[in-house]
């Protein structure tokens, strides 16, 4: 049934700081020669006659976000699987894109928001900053994280493993297993397996929302929903129930292990089927006032060595693997949202799941609920900014205030939207 599903694809331009507008929008090369980095060049407003309604582009693209949302939550009931929403932060790379007519200069504003409104146009988020420079934002932003006694961010550390095997008809199996910190070592808090489809670029194979908000002075960020698949001890293998029952997992005392060396903690007999072994390391930073939750989380990927008798070795040796590649990844989250939308059958309307989701405060709606956890992620994304940024303390809302001068303001186009299906 979800391969019929309409998928929700969007694309929104952010704003800049107050007083600041984008001068132009560059491409930056990566490592990786077929991808790249929109750059946005921003300046300081000089002229009082350059007004930036800042109100009415917010409301712009929040009333786009929050309809393909709205339609994105009424397939939820339909999906196979299980439907999980997170939002990660960093720097989107466009991995397919329309290269601007003029490369030096960049693109213009209608030139840009024409490549964003291509079916073609695609890319993914990824970390820009290394964890310890994120965790050292983190530290200097006590007016948006919980704080212990009164000093530093509260946080918590927890691990998990995902052995993954080779795919075969076009789907990945992998089991997961979570541990968190408690009294000083690491304890299992829940097991699964997981069901996985390769070819994402397919439009049936997209997730149900993708959204991503291009920041100019900010991380950027994505809002997306996706199917899951999980799967019941009926549908395993006994090899499968063999790699389960057999993983081990070396308990370590609790610590900041995302700026340390990666150190191998899982186990795994010699002769297991495996295609590799993932370990995640993640710091948890509740934010303030909100059940909402910012993980900071470093994936170890551990590849076998190709070993001609691992296939005999007795079963009480263990695997041995190639050095490990690594990479960062920062999510936002609300704690319940999993909970939330595995129950969405049980909603009265859909203004009832918004507002579990993102639970409104006394007199408030689920759609300002919704708008105060976007701006929330905005001031959140400001951390990735070298300079640091002001946190929005409000919304922008329309300005009752009259110009008097004959000159009509001008106003510069400082965000745009696309929508794509």
């Amino acid at each position: 049934m979800s391969s019929h599903i309409i998928k929700r694809k969007a694309y929104l331009m952010g704003l800049p700081c107050p007083g600041r507008y984008v001068k132009s929008i560059l491409l930056k090369a990566t490592p990786n020669p077929k991808e790249v980095i929109v750059t946005f060049v921003t300046s300081e407003i000089q002229l009082t006659c350059m007004l930036i309604d800042n109100a009415q582009l917010w409301s712009k693209n929040i009333d786009q976000l929050s309809s393909a949302l709205m339609q994105s939550l009424r397939v939820v009931p339909q999906l196979r699987g299980t439907a999980q929403m997170r939002v990660t932060l960093g720097s989107f790379i466009f991995e397919q894109y329309r290269r601007p007519k003029d490369h030096e200069n960049g693109y213009s504003f209608d030139e840009f928001g024409d490549m964003l409104s291509q079916e073609m146009t695609r890319g993914h988020i990824t970390s820009t900053l290394e964890p310890d420079q994120i965790i050292d934002h983190i530290n200097r932003a006590s007016h948006l994280f919980v704080l212990e006694n009164g000093q530093g961010p509260v946080s918590t550390a927890c691990r998990s493993v995902k052995v993954e095997f080779a795919s075969r008809t076009g789907t990945s199996l992998h089991l997961e297993v979570e541990f968190q910190a408690h009294g000083g070592q690491y304890e299992k808090v829940r097991t699964c397996w997981v069901e996985t489809e390769f070819d994402r670029a397919r439009p049936e194979k997209r997730p149900v929302l993708q959204a991503v908000m291009l920041n100019p002075e900010r991380a950027d960020w994505e809002l997306k929903i996706r199917e899951k698949t999980i799967l019941n001890p009926g549908q395993l293998s006994p090899s499968m129930r063999d790699v389960q029952a057999s993983l081990q997992f070396n308990h370590d005392t609790p610590g900041n292990a995302l700026v340390t060396p990666a150190k191998q903690h899982c186990m795994l007999p010699s002769n297991a089927q495996i295609y590799r072994l993932i370990e995640k390391s993640t710091m948890q930073y509740p934010i303030k006032e909100t059940d909402y939750v910012l993980e900071i989380a470093r994936y170890d990927i551990y590849y076998p060595k190709v070993c001609p008798i691992r296939h005999n070795a007795d079963a009480s040796s263990y695997m041995e693997f190639k050095t490990p590649t690594s990479f960062t990844e920062a999510v936002l989250y609300g704690r319940t949202w999993d909970t939330r939308l595995k129950n969405i059958n049980q909603a009265r309307d859909l203004n009832s799941v918004l507002a579990a989701l993102f639970q409104p405060r006394q007199r408030e709606t689920p759609r300002a609920a919704f708008e105060r956890f976007i701006m929330i992620t905005t001031n959140v994304a400001g951390l990735w900014n070298p300079a640091g940024l002001q946190p929005m303390v409000s919304i922008p809302r329309p300005s009752s205030q009259s110009y008097t001068s004959m000159a009509q303001p001008r106003h510069v186009p400082e965000g745009i939207l696309i929508d794509l299906d």
